[in-house]
């Protein structure tokens, strides 16, 4: 993990030639989209076409497995990180967010009782009070 934001965004810079705003650590979306497009224009220039497969998740297996020579795979294309996917997930980090508290809670009034029971409780029960 980088310990300070210079070796964030001097690596940042160095890989991607955008700067980031360092009151919010976040770089310009327009900087981020033309420096995609050059990079994109600069492999497609350099790499021969015959050496080249541009390729997206919607293409599925077949034009990937005839520019690699092999045979199409007989399952379904992977599906990681869709649109249904990240919006669960930010659904289930949203909730634990704003409900963590109640987390927190719930888990030290269980571990109260379980010792309450335990220790005071169970004595009493037993006949072993005084």
């Amino acid at each position: 993990m980088f310990r300070e934001y210079g070796v964030v965004a001097a690596t940042a810079r160095r890989l991607t030639g955008i700067h980031l705003d360092e009151a919010t650590h976040m770089p310009d979306l327009d900087k981020c989209a033309r420096a995609y497009e050059n990079w994109v224009a600069s492999v497609t220039a350099t790499v021969p076409k015959e050496r080249l497969l541009m390729h997206t998740a919607t293409d599925g297996f077949a034009p990937l497995c005839r520019f690699l020579g092999v045979p199409v795979p007989l399952g379904s294309y992977p599906r990681v990180n869709d649109t249904e996917d990240l919006l669960r997930q930010i659904l289930v980090l949203g909730a634990i967010a704003d409900y963590w508290y109640l987390t927190m809670f719930f888990a030290n009034a269980a571990v109260f009782l379980t010792v309450y029971v335990c220790f005071c409780g169970g004595q009493k029960r037993h006949g072993k009070a005084d």
